[in-house]
């Protein structure tokens, strides 16, 4: 519904998924390095939306050097697809991932939306509440001068 404005906010976090993880075929033939310079990337291609195609960019990213990444590479890049306009890469998992936020943030905005304008037709509806009781009026707490 309000997919453009959503989309440019930034969710700070993404769902991890353990299993999901650790029972990908391309992570279980990762070695350690693999590992660590996979989760950097996927981290950093959640926050900026993609990540560079340039492999000097992705080794720094990566947290190695350029010689290790390179070796790295042959692994990792089976993980991350090129965009449309062929700019940056990608992930699937993150782009799937995001979509569900935005469609559960837009779901939660529109039954926050709904409550509130049943809540204030609610409001306009009830009847007007008597105006309050004067002192004058209200029964006396004093005790009887005879008890």
């Amino acid at each position: 519904m309000h997919e453009d404005k959503a989309m440019s906010e930034k969710s700070p976090a993404f769902q991890f998924y353990p299993r999901d993880f650790v029972a990908d075929a391309k992570v279980a033939v990762m070695s350690c390095g693999e590992v660590g310079a996979y989760i950097r990337l996927i981290c950093y291609c959640w926050l900026e939306e993609g990540l560079p195609t340039d492999k000097q960019k992705l080794a720094r990213l990566a947290g190695c050097t350029n010689e290790e990444f390179d070796s790295y590479w042959e692994t990792l890049k089976g993980c991350f697809t090129l965009s449309d306009n062929r700019k940056r890469y990608e992930h699937k998992r993150l782009l799937e991932e995001k979509a569900k936020q935005v469609a559960r943030r837009d779901q939660a905005s529109d039954a926050a939306k709904t409550r509130w304008k049943k809540a204030r037709s609610n409001a306009s509806a009830m009847r007007p509440v008597s105006p309050s009781t004067s002192p004058s009026s209200a029964p006396s707490t004093a005790i009887p001068k005879d008890l």
